[in-house]
């Protein structure tokens, strides 16, 4: 497997719904893109181009949770 198949993989746990606020995507900096208790981010461009942005980085520096 390569690289980018491992880091979705160390994303899966993180995936499900609704979004608490001790999850991953609350903790960090994705927190502007999630409403509270939320079953899925912020569906404006900005919210996904910056989310996108976030979970690119993380790819080179991973949060601890990940």
């Amino acid at each position: 497997m390569n690289d980018i198949t491992e880091f979705v993989k160390r994303l899966d746990p993180h995936m499900a719904a609704p979004v608490i606020e001790t999850s991953i995507w609350r903790s960090t900096n994705a927190e502007v893109d999630f409403e509270p208790n939320a079953a899925a981010p912020i569906m404006r461009t900005q919210n996904i181009v910056h989310l996108v942005e976030v979970i690119a980085g993380w790819y080179e520096k991973a949060p601890a949770a990940l």
